[in-house]
């Protein structure tokens, strides 16, 4: 598995958008629609896209809780 992981003992696993897709069982386009919109922060490291797991896992529950 690809996870670069932050040394701070918070959960700042960092994701590979294949990663996020298979966590959350959604395919490629739906991840595309979400971080365009911003529903999910993207990092960048050259030409890679890393998301926040911590910040992913709030998403999905703020709207969870929106609903």
């Amino acid at each position: 598995m690809n996870i670069m992981e932050n040394q701070s003992n918070t959960d700042e696993t960092l994701l590979t958008r294949s990663e996020v897709m298979t966590l959350l069982r959604i395919g490629s386009v739906t991840m595309w629609r979400y971080t365009r919109r911003g529903k999910f922060p993207m990092y960048r490291a050259g030409r890679q896209q890393f998301f926040k797991k911590s910040e992913i896992l709030n998403a999905i529950k703020v709207d969870c809780h929106e609903q």
